[in-house]
């Protein structure tokens, strides 16, 4: 079986596509040596530096032009095969497939967030979702979807009917696990990003979707009601419409208890988590959510919303809350930060749950659609 997979996102591999696809790459020739996984790049430049550890191709086609001068009216009949040769799939990765002549299509769907809050989706990949994502869609001849709530998602908002459907579940990264305490390297993380000796822990990207006011603003009422000495700590890059979240804690004075790490390296970040003593992450909607799950394989206890695909991720190992319900949010956070023995209970929980899920499993059932196909 030949597999092309399109690499684009892998250019930015600190993205939860780009993350998505270099794993599941990885995975798949690890566990498959009969078959040849390809990651495809649209491009006529040659970089020296792999980007995975198998197969890549380097090729230029004019599907994007195409679209964006003649939109879905045109045929698009123009096959993959002339610039790649026969091969079996193609797999989209980035919200999109490309037209072959005789290979099967598999398009990977992470969420309909665009669909649920438009509000949280900037301008223009709204406006190519809102035109493509659909056509896509339906030209696919399989479609992976990351969690059963972005299955009944892609039921509800474009018909697809359920045995045209796989859930392929994501995992952390093994860097993520418990760390002793007597790991030298956690005192150096501690100084690099200057951190708190307690402090509740968010990661993910500064924007809307993440539901990072309510948080805030559920933190600002723990620390009204309890002698709190826990910090808030912020680690991710901005995304768009961040302005607010700063505001937020301008306005709450709390310029002096919650801080904003920015980027953190890779590395770091296992160690953050374990420094932390609660992982917060209320947000509104998730196509998986691979946080939480980080977080759990830690050992940190987790509290998080209890929609879309979070409770699927943590199961009973984290507590759970109505994202837009403030009061609920502080009221669970002052319980976790004011018991050792309900943080060690969801730390354990957290680890045992955790290890139900890995790459090697998702790579199995992304295997188990492609010859489904073929």
């Amino acid at each position: 079986m030949k597999v092309h997979i399109d690499g684009k996102p892998l250019f930015n591999q600190k993205t939860g596509i780009g993350y998505y696809c270099y794993n599941l790459i990885d995975a798949l020739n690890s566990l498959d040596s009969q078959s040849k996984y390809i990651a495809t790049y649209n491009t006529s430049r040659i970089r020296k530096n792999k980007l995975v550890s198998g197969p890549e191709k380097y090729v230029w086609y004019p599907y994007t032009k195409l679209r964006r001068h003649v939109g879905t009216s045109f045929p698009y009949n123009l096959a993959l095969e002339n610039f790649l040769g026969d091969f079996d799939i193609y797999h989209g990765t980035a919200f999109s497939v490309l037209p072959t002549r005789k290979a099967k299509k598999v398009l990977t769907v992470y969420d309909a967030a665009y669909k649920r809050f438009p509000e949280t989706i900037e301008k223009n990949n709204f406006a190519f979702l809102t035109e493509w994502l659909p056509y896509f869609i339906e030209k696919s001849d399989h479609i992976l979807a990351i969690s059963e709530s972005s299955k009944e998602e892609l039921m509800h908002y474009f018909n697809v009917k359920p045995e045209k459907i796989s859930v392929t579940y994501l995992a952390a990264d093994q860097a993520y696990h418990p760390i002793p305490l007597e790991d030298s390297y956690r005192n150096m993380v501690c100084e690099k990003y200057n951190l708190p000796s307690q402090f509740i822990l968010y990661t993910g990207t500064i924007e809307p979707r993440k539901n990072l006011i309510n948080l805030i603003t559920a933190y600002h009422k723990t620390l009204q009601q309890t002698q709190c000495d826990h910090s808030l700590v912020l680690a991710g890059g901005k995304g768009w419409l961040y302005d607010e979240v700063f505001a937020a804690v301008n306005k709450l004075n709390l310029q002096d208890k919650v801080r904003f790490l920015g980027y953190v390296d890779f590395h770091d970040l296992p160690y953050l988590y374990n420094l932390a003593d609660v992982f917060a992450y209320v947000s509104k909607y998730e196509g998986f959510g691979l946080p939480p799950l980080e977080a759990m394989q830690c050992g940190t206890p987790v509290l998080t919303s209890n929609t879309s695909s979070l409770p699927e991720v943590v199961g009973d190992a984290a507590i759970m809350v109505e994202p837009a319900n403030v009061d609920e949010i502080a009221k669970h956070l002052e319980a976790l930060i004011s018991s050792q023995a309900l943080r060690d209970e969801y730390s354990q929980r957290g680890i045992q749950r955790a290890a139900q899920f890995s790459w090697e499993k998702t790579a199995a059932s992304t295997i188990e659609a492609y010859k489904r196909l073929v």
